[in-house]
């Protein structure tokens, strides 16, 4: 189970990474150019480029959260109990 705790503690940071910058990147660089773009350049982000973030801001929650759950439900099950 080392290697595998490995994979599953490195996966799960470098989904977190993912995540949050994501996060920032809505807040700080999609958020700004929304208030200033012109209504066709607006249309254009929010028809082609909206879509493809949201799919990697929702599956880098997702990774995060399985691969943080996987662990400490494995740690939960092999700890001996009195």
């Amino acid at each position: 189970m080392d290697l595998l705790g490995f994979l599953f503690r490195w996966s799960h940071v470098l989904f977190g990474i993912t995540w949050i910058g994501m996060l920032y990147y809505f807040n700080f660089v999609q958020g700004g150019y929304f208030k200033q773009a012109s209504p066709e350049g607006l249309a254009d982000a929010k028809a082609k480029l909206a879509p493809s973030a949201l799919w990697w801001f929702r599956w880098g929650a997702m990774g995060t959260f399985i691969t943080g759950l996987i662990p400490v439900s494995y740690t939960h099950l092999t700890l001996p109990t009195n």
